[in-house]
């Protein structure tokens, strides 16, 4: 036996139950509304994809690498261009100079582990107006 009829077979089959089919389909659709079905599987439907978005959310935030600790630390940036930074990281006791290009990372120098000087205290932009307009800062209460 071929294909073709094979394939033939199987449409001749279809093609005589067809009127058993929409027979039974107008006797359904004579005997109940499905609005009520549609919109019960439509609402089951956003139950779901509300509770899978709520669940990624959930295991993004809290989940078992949200607050996990590398050996790896940044101690401190600079961009260097529009597009361009180095980066400083901190690897066990050692620290990593590393400059950061789009698509590129190349090591600059490795340092021992020290500890940061303090920042520099910068005036607020309303004490250095003061100044350069010739006036004593105002004093905060």
């Amino acid at each position: 036996m071929t294909i073709a009829r094979r394939s033939s077979g199987a449409f001749g089959a279809l093609c005589a139950c067809l009127p058993a089919l929409a027979a039974g389909a107008e006797a359904a659709a004579g005997s109940a509304d499905f609005s009520g079905h549609y919109l019960q599987a439509f609402a089951a439907l956003v139950v779901v994809v509300a509770l899978i978005g709520a669940t990624a959310w959930v295991l993004k935030r809290a989940g078992p690498l949200a607050g996990a600790r590398g050996p790896l630390r940044i101690v401190a940036t600079q961009a260097v261009g529009a597009r361009e930074r180095v980066v400083v990281l901190e690897l066990g006791d050692d620290w990593l100079v590393v400059g950061v290009a789009p698509g590129q990372v190349t090591p600059i120098d490795k340092q021992p582990r020290r500890e940061l000087a303090a920042e520099p205290r910068v005036a607020p932009f309303a004490a250095l107006l003061e100044r350069a307009r010739g006036r004593p800062p105002a004093s905060r209460s």
